[in-house]
């Protein structure tokens, strides 16, 4: 009843997946997620520098009000990024996250642009 030779057979995949550069809205869902990597870094950047700029005159920045600043903005910034864009929010996670294997070479270029930007 079938034709392809038992060897044959083995090799043929009805459920193989499509290149990533060839799915539907990839593109679409790319822009989206190196816009979210944008915001995400933008306001990253307002938080830690906002905590620094609030001494007025000759009065130091408080270390440990600083470093809370940044901490929690950026564990509060990743969970809010994680579901759109994997809450990178820095260009050094990117690299590392793409040596890993965790995105592709066109989503680290995107996102590491975004974040510079």
């Amino acid at each position: 009843t079938d034709s392809t030779p038992l060897l044959n057979r083995h090799f043929i995949n009805p459920y193989k997946r499509m290149y990533w550069f060839k799915r539907k809205h990839f593109y679409l869902n790319l822009f989206r997620r190196s816009i979210a990597e944008f915001i995400g870094t933008a306001l990253y950047v307002f938080a830690g520098a906002t905590s620094v700029s609030n001494f007025v005159g000759n009065e130091r920045p408080h270390l440990p009000t600083v470093a809370l600043t940044f901490g929690f903005s950026y564990a509060g910034l990743s969970a809010a990024m994680m579901h759109v864009s994997g809450g990178h929010l820095n260009p050094a996670i990117t690299v590392g996250v793409f040596i890993a294997g965790g995105i592709n070479v066109l989503a680290a270029v995107v996102y590491f642009i975004s974040q510079l930007v």
